[in-house]
């Protein structure tokens, strides 16, 4: 899944997935990313927008979980692993 990163037409892949799904590339670097937000979309953008200003090409294993938060709506928390990638 493709969400908006910084810049017009900038964009970044989500993965759900734990290893990176591309043949003939390999991770050169990983770090853990995390967004917390009251709508999905908006969590979701903001998590790769986040990663693409961090230097990611993509973020694997996305993962969600909804917390109470104040007032009548519940927080969505995503999680995941930006990796900056190249061709082998």
């Amino acid at each position: 899944m493709a969400q908006n990163g910084p810049g017009p037409g900038r964009q970044i892949q989500l993965y759900t997935t734990d290893t990176l799904p591309l043949a003939g590339y390999r991770i050169v670097r990983a770090w853990f990313v995390w967004m917390r937000r009251n709508e999905m979309e908006e969590a979701l953008n903001a998590l790769a927008r986040n990663a693409v200003i961090e230097g990611a090409d993509a973020v694997i294993g996305v993962r969600l979980a909804v917390s109470p938060a104040s007032g009548f709506s519940d927080a969505y928390v995503l999680y995941g692993t930006a990796v900056k990638i190249e061709r082998e």
